[in-house]
């Protein structure tokens, strides 16, 4: 199930950074783009919450 929201993540964020095609199908459908929008910030956030967790450890145990 993670990899399935991870392959829609990769596509949507390549998008983002291009800028041109999210634009252009921002344009196109808006349902679309809403909707992208609420899957890639959950995704990304948990994914920084998890490596912050697992560098905090090693450091306190010193």
């Amino acid at each position: 199930m993670r990899t399935a929201i991870i392959s829609p993540l990769l596509i949507v964020s390549i998008m983002a950074l291009s800028g041109c095609d999210v634009r252009v199908k921002s344009d196109a459908p808006p349902t679309v783009e809403k909707k992208d929008t609420t899957i890639v910030n959950p995704a990304p956030e948990k994914k920084v919450e998890k490596d912050t967790t697992i560098v905090n450890p090693p450091p306190e145990k010193k």
